[in-house]
């Protein structure tokens, strides 16, 4: 396969962000602590231009943003071949989503996305967060992107362009 540079505009850039966002589902997130780095892969959920996940809140990746709640992440398309790589590294903040209705929207959307895991909210009654936390030691989490960098050796070899995640407009 022949890959050839062409301009890409900032409109098109947040077009394949997005379309990366919503095909993938699974997210690695990269923390440090006391200098020590550490990453873990998530699945998540895309609402209101954030990222939901659940986590253990003592999860290392959790410990590591008490303070600061900065994170970043990498989403990629599975990918056989170096010119082939496409993806996202994203850096931004980690905070756990209270009870709520913007809680109850991100349960929604992430039910939406993996609807294997529907039977464990027990519908039709409403969705209860301390239910699932007692049952699986889980919280819900929000990955608000900053800064996003777009990747695609597809245009050429590590081709890469910044975004503010605000440009990004669902």
């Amino acid at each position: 396969m022949t890959h050839t540079a062409r301009p890409i505009d900032e409109r098109t850039v947040a077009a394949k962000i997005k379309e990366i966002i919503h095909q993938q589902h699974i997210m690695t997130l990269a923390t440090t602590s006391a200098g020590i780095p550490w990453a873990a892969p998530v699945y998540y959920a895309v609402l209101d231009e954030s990222l939901y996940f659940f986590s253990n809140p003592d999860a290392r990746h959790i410990q590591n943003v008490l303070d600061s709640k900065a994170a970043a992440c990498a989403i990629y398309e599975d990918a056989d071949a170096w010119i082939d790589i496409r993806g996202l590294q994203i850096s931004g903040t980690i905070n756990a989503v209270p009870a709520g209705r913007q809680a109850g929207r991100a349960v929604h959307a992430y039910l939406k996305r993996f609807p294997t895991i529907r039977h464990i909210f027990k519908p039709p009654a409403p969705i209860e967060l301390g239910h699932f936390y007692r049952k699986f030691h889980a919280r819900l989490y929000r990955f608000t992107p900053e800064t996003i960098t777009y990747t695609d050796n597809r245009i050429r070899f590590g081709f890469k362009t910044e975004i503010s995640a605000d440009r990004i407009v669902e």
